[in-house]
């Protein structure tokens, strides 16, 4: 169960082990951190946040956690779990914010107004559930091996950016739709269309 509790910056630099589990939620209403059964507001930029848990090498349980890594400037963080991510691993297709997901897999709403001990409590609950549907499904591994993995770079290029060379761009398109064009007629040809 967890417990609903405000620390310091300070706090999360005394109290929070180096390679601890921690979870976090990121919300229009703020960050919330998950900490040994204790659900933390703590009133400091992200920045901050992010400064006093950088170097702890945390182990992290969330939802689209790399909108977390990208707030808080964490980087080459350890996920050991990402609901966003195993939900789409369970079932690949457009997947919407966690209330969404946790009605669809667990069956019922959550309370309109529930506090960030109550929406640790689901995300639990919902976790125990699509790790049952990845097992049976034998999507474990690509969950753990590929998906996980991949959250430090695509938080890295979406923090960064990336550079595109457009006339490269254009030129592989190009190429791209005359062979697609070559491979048509061929096709046609074969099947006695043309």
């Amino acid at each position: 169960k967890w417990v609903d509790e405000e620390w310091t910056v300070e706090d999360l630099k005394e109290k929070i082990e180096p390679y601890a589990e921690i979870w976090a939620l990121l919300s229009e209403r703020g960050l919330f951190l998950g900490y040994k059964g204790k659900a933390l507001k703590v009133p400091a930029s992200d920045a901050e946040i992010g400064g006093a848990l950088a170097r702890k090498h945390l182990r992290w349980h969330g939802y689209d956690l790399k909108q977390v890594f990208k707030a808080l400037r964490i980087e080459n963080p350890m996920v050991k779990w990402d609901g966003m991510l195993a939900a789409y691993v369970a079932r690949p297709t457009n997947i919407g914010g966690f209330e969404d997901i946790f009605e669809q897999y667990c069956g019922r709403k959550l309370p309109e107004f529930c506090g960030p001990a109550e929406q640790f409590t689901a995300h639990q609950e919902l976790e125990v559930i699509l790790r049952e549907k990845l097992v049976h499904q034998d999507g474990e591994g690509v969950f753990e091996k590929f998906d996980l993995p991949l959250v430090n770079v695509l938080a890295e290029l979406e923090r960064k950016g990336m550079r595109i060379d457009m006339e490269e761009l254009k030129a592989q398109s190009k190429t791209l739709n005359d062979d697609i064009r070559r491979l048509e007629t061929a096709i046609h040809k074969e099947a006695g269309e043309q």
